[in-house]
């Protein structure tokens, strides 16, 4: 995408607070000279740990998640421990969107404060807001009656005061269109994680493929199933633990990466079902790719997850697929029959079907694992850099905010 070559777009990124996928997509956007971004932090979560209901224990990232680009912190007046529309309150924006020379602003959600803040902000200083979510409509299914009607008004109105909204995967732009947004306005802006990174972690790892599963307890012949994320009721391990003690051979390990208020209860379902896993609990960045390269299979069967990364970062390492049909990037990232499979949420029987067809055919299941790490190059950080370099060639008023325009021109 050729960018106008006037000027570079400044472009102000409200972040809800420091994520370990995010932060090289920054860098990408930096490294790009059309773009000068400034990431305007919402909290410093990911830099400090907090208490979360879905963690048994909370991480913080220990790769870096704040070089190269620029970023502000501001400060955040709001409370409930990072969840809740009043966790993030923050008055700062008000002098950032106001009184500083942006073209636009890239917002990342509806769901706190600060972000109805910095729409009502960049309104009212015309300057126009790029959107990007990555919800789904799986979510209207945790509302009912008036509650959910209220809800779907409301986040209508938001997203309709957007100039331009970034689409995330084939479920998310469902949403958008059944919300009455445009496909006009639509661009795409694929889920990806650093894919160079857990490629490079799969050449370092690999050699020592048999060394890893020894140090486990592996069984030489076992098929490994992979869950990786957060032990959680919406994450439904338990149908992949009801699964496994379906399979006709024991010859398989469960390998569970992540940590959860349902732990125990797992725990204690496979020893009374015989079933063989491993509990590695929280795994932090710099050593996921261990456990991604000794695993056949990853199944995330969720009832609801819009975009999983750990699904995108696991492609990278050769593993195949069985996935449910509401993760929101499910139909992106699977080729039903190819790379893998998609089964229906709580259908405990496709499960264990699907993962006996790749136990007792490991070609078939390497075959998968093959074109997984082809297919997931075409979701990547580039192909998100030129998303977000197309909705601003599409944003009315010349490509630029008139009141920006006039800001630089006064400009000392």
């Amino acid at each position: 995408m050729t960018m106008p070559d006037r000027s570079r777009y400044r472009i102000a990124v409200i972040a809800p607070h420091f994520v370990q996928y995010h932060s090289p997509l920054y860098r990408t956007m930096a490294e790009d000279y059309s773009l000068d971004i400034t990431i305007l932090y919402l909290d410093d979560l990911g830099l400090r740990s907090a208490d979360n209901d879905e963690f048994n224990h909370s991480p913080v990232w220990d790769i870096s998640l704040t070089e190269g680009y620029r970023y502000k912190l501001l400060k955040n007046c709001g409370h409930g421990g990072g969840e809740g529309f009043l966790a993030k309150v923050n008055f700062g924006l008000l002098r950032e969107l106001s009184h500083l020379n942006y073209d636009a602003v890239l917002i990342q959600g509806y769901s706190i404060l600060s972000y109805w803040l910095a729409m009502t902000i960049a309104k009212v200083n015309g300057l126009p807001v790029i959107w990007r979510g990555e919800v789904t409509n799986k979510l209207n299914e945790f509302d009912k009656g008036a509650k959910a009607l209220l809800k779907r008004f409301v986040r209508t109105i938001f997203l309709r005061q957007a100039s331009a909204i970034l689409y995330t995967c084939a479920g998310n732009k469902t949403f958008l269109t059944d919300h009455g947004i445009s496909e006009d306005i639509l661009y795409p802006f694929p889920c990806a994680v650093d894919n160079e990174h857990f490629q490079a972690g799969y050449a370092n790892y690999k050699a020592d493929y048999e060394e890893i599963r020894s140090s486990l307890g592996i069984g030489k012949g076992d098929l490994v199933v992979l869950f990786c994320g957060r032990l959680v009721p919406r994450k439904r391990p338990m149908d992949l633990f009801r699964a496994a003690a379906r399979l006709s051979s024991d010859e398989v390990t469960l390998l569970v990466v992540g940590d959860g208020p349902l732990r125990d209860k797992l725990d204690a379902y496979a020893k009374k079902c015989g079933i063989k896993v491993i509990f590695t609990g929280f795994v932090n960045q710099s050593q996921i790719g261990r456990y991604y390269t000794i695993s056949d299979v990853i199944a995330l069967v969720s009832q609801y997850d819009p975009s999983p990364k750990a699904l995108n970062e696991a492609m990278n390492f050769e593993v195949a697929i069985v996935v449910s049909d509401v993760v929101g990037t499910a139909t992106d990232l699977v080729e039903q029959g190819r790379n893998g499979f998609i089964v229906k949420t709580g259908d405990i029987g496709a499960i264990a079907s699907r993962l006996e067809a790749m136990l007792h055919d490991r070609r078939l299941c390497a075959a998968m694992g093959r074109s997984s790490a082809n297919r997931v190059l075409k979701f990547n950080y580039r192909g998100d850099l030129e998303g977000l370099k197309s909705a601003l060639v599409g944003l009315p008023n010349t490509n630029r905010s008139p009141l920006a325009a006039k800001r630089r021109s006064q400009s000392p």
